[in-house]
């Protein structure tokens, strides 16, 4: 059995986002597990970048390589992506994370009729990516978010008694 430790303002923005988007919030569960192992402030996506994009921010830091994060947070919002228009640290910030992720997890859901395989695939890829390329083309990235969704939707969420505002998901794997 592995346990997830997730804070109640996550798991309070991820069920309300689900509610006002009629999204499922254990596929939402599951792309944050996938994209950052539900770590927060995570980084991704190092490549090459202009210093001067984001003066200031703490985020736009280049790494021992002079590599550039392009993806932050939870859900792992591309600058340059889903997550176009905002500053690193406003991508990191959980509630705007959670949001715009949502919000273009949505998008995904809309462009290929509901269809999950095809919407986490443009998750990962970008619509224009799914639509070209097709749903194979991130294969494992899809069965994977498909596989901890399930594992998710099985899972037994319990207030943790030690701390104040989190809960324990206990998920049953193998």
């Amino acid at each position: 059995m592995t346990k997830l430790v997730i804070p109640l303002r996550i798991l309070q923005r991820i069920l309300a986002n689900a509610h006002e988007r009629q999204l499922n919030p254990y596929l939402i569960m599951g792309i944050i597990w996938q994209e950052s192992g539900w770590k927060w402030n995570i980084c991704g996506d190092w490549n090459s970048g202009a210093p001067d994009r984001f003066p200031a921010d703490p985020y736009w830091t280049p790494n021992e390589d002079n590599l550039y994060p392009h993806s932050f947070g939870l859900m792992q919002l591309h600058v340059d992506g889903a997550g176009g228009g905002h500053t690193p640290s406003e991508l990191v910030d959980i509630n705007n994370n959670i949001n715009w992720g949502c919000a273009y997890l949505s998008r995904c859901l809309e462009a290929f009729d509901q269809s999950y395989r095809h919407a986490i695939s443009a998750y990962n890829q970008g619509i224009w990516g799914t639509q070209t390329r097709g749903p194979d083309f991130n294969k494992a990235y899809v069965d994977i978010v498909l596989q901890l969704t399930e594992e998710l939707r099985g899972a037994t969420i319990r207030q943790y008694p030690g701390k104040r505002g989190q809960w324990k998901v206990f998920v049953n794997r193998s």
